[in-house]
């Protein structure tokens, strides 16, 4: 199935998304610095039996950059905004990564209107900084915008330019995954894209709004389902699956093996009937 590709103004922001199907709802939301294709297996599945959304984050694939750090609040009200036009009530809701740590924040603040909540490789916030870069300085540099353009010209330097021509997007897949993959591929092209090598960069000043304590402190956690690649060089298992695991305290915890941070892109059948399992079961 080809998804036509949508456009919608929510917050002042041209939102690239795709829609397909009938019945209960269903919202797939992707990765930092990803596009809704990670999900396109999935759409392409549940869409036989659902309605189903996937949204381009701002600054992301074909959305509009939103000239600030794309940080948890921006995410959280692009996705509120989404849901009140298009009317959704008692709908799923599945993400990976900041995808995850947003439809987490969105199920606690509305709790009625989410019927299930699935989340993937939830993003470590901060923690995934290296410590010598300073994590705390890089927060608040935010706020200080002469020092933030500073860095973020040094960051674009080191890291936009130099460790993603290397490095990215080969961190985000497990080992079975070849170059001329075509989501490995579109990656590759939009990285050499001004604004999306700028949202990459722009993550490291807006990390720390991921950071699941502040997420969850003091709220009621709802039922739902983790899942995690175990080959995830982005978020890895042992340091931040089985932590996310335990803070949570998740109901099920689903490890897909030779696959990485998008293991549904990578291992789609596995997480196809993890997914259709979980959603079926009431």
């Amino acid at each position: 199935m080809n998804f036509e590709e949508q456009h919608i103004v929510l917050n002042n922001l041209k939102i690239n998304y795709v829609e397909a199907g009938a019945g209960q709802p269903v919202l797939f939301l992707h990765n930092g610095s990803g596009f809704w294709q990670s999900w396109k297996y999935q759409l392409q599945y549940f869409s036989a039996k659902y309605r189903v959304f996937a949204i381009d984050w701002p600054g992301c694939g074909e959305s509009e950059y939103p000239g600030a750090p794309l940080d948890l609040n921006i995410i959280y009200n692009i996705l509120k905004s989404f849901i009140e036009h298009k009317q959704l009530e008692g709908f799923y809701i599945i993400g990976n990564c900041i995808g995850a740590s947003v439809a987490l924040h969105y199920s606690i603040q509305h709790p009625n209107k989410i019927r299930k909540l699935m989340l993937f490789n939830i993003c470590p916030g901060d923690l995934l900084i290296p410590p010598f870069l300073n994590r705390k300085w890089i927060s608040t540099l935010q706020t200080k915008p002469s020092f933030h353009r500073r860095a973020d010209r040094i960051l674009h330097i080191l890291f936009a330019d130099v460790v993603t021509r290397h490095m990215f997007p080969k961190i985000l897949f497990g080992k079975g995954i070849k170059n001329d993959d075509v989501l490995f591929q579109k990656y590759r092209e939009k990285q050499k894209e001004v604004n999306q090598k700028k949202s990459r960069v722009d993550q490291f000043f807006s990390a720390h709004t991921f950071n699941l304590l502040p997420i969850i402190k003091e709220k009621k956690i709802p039922d739902h389902a983790l899942t995690w690649g175990v080959q995830n060089g982005v978020a890895g298992l042992k340091k931040h699956g089985y932590w996310h695991y335990h803070q949570l305290q998740s109901q099920s915890f689903h490890l897909i093996e030779n696959a990485g941070h998008l293991c549904m892109y990578e291992a789609p059948d596995t997480v196809n009937q993890i997914i259709e399992d979980y959603l079926s079961a009431e």
